[in-house]
């Protein structure tokens, strides 16, 4: 979805990436991820992910689970075999924290959390500040590890009142 010349501007910020293959979710993680601060990269197929990040360094990728070319916890080995220091959050609104294909996962690192579909913004943000601060700040993938400075961007969203 970016061009070359977008993802090389964009690496003096944190890296994230998004892999959903629903084009909407993609729009939205990427407007939360974004209005943070964040640079983002979001694919819509676990192929062009593993791509992606053979050439491209993240902090975090944010992983759905039901993917249309592969399954999101296959992806999520895959990727902790190639780059066992990328934390990986996953989204789905099939599977909830306490399944064992998710505990699983979180036990042996592959997994650093997990947001249940539909999802509140702050969820987004929070996964995104926990693992960027608790990860020290370290870029990985593309065969890269170095500190990157974490924006300290706090976004308020609108109050929400709803109908009575």
């Amino acid at each position: 979805m970016n061009t070359e010349a977008s993802d090389a501007m964009n690496l003096e910020k944190t890296q994230i990436l998004v892999v959903d293959d629903e084009e909407d979710m993609c729009w939205a993680l990427k407007m939360i991820i974004e209005l943070e601060g964040y640079g983002c990269t979001a694919v819509r197929s676990a192929a062009e992910a593993l791509q992606t990040i053979s050439r491209l360094p993240f902090h975090v990728a944010f992983i759905d689970i039901k993917l249309s070319d592969m399954e999101g916890l296959d992806l999520v080995d895959r990727i902790h075999q190639l780059i066992p220091t990328l934390p990986c959050v996953l989204v789905s609104g099939f599977y909830y924290v306490d399944d064992s294909p998710i505990q699983e996962r979180i036990t042996n690192g592959a997994v650093v959390r997990f947001i249940s579909k539909p999802f509140r913004i702050e969820e987004v943000q929070e996964a995104i500040r926990s693992v960027a601060i608790n990860d020290e700040n370290r870029v990985v993938g593309h065969d890269t590890e170095s500190s990157l400075p974490v924006p300290q961007v706090v976004l308020q969203p609108p109050e929400y009142n709803p109908p009575v």
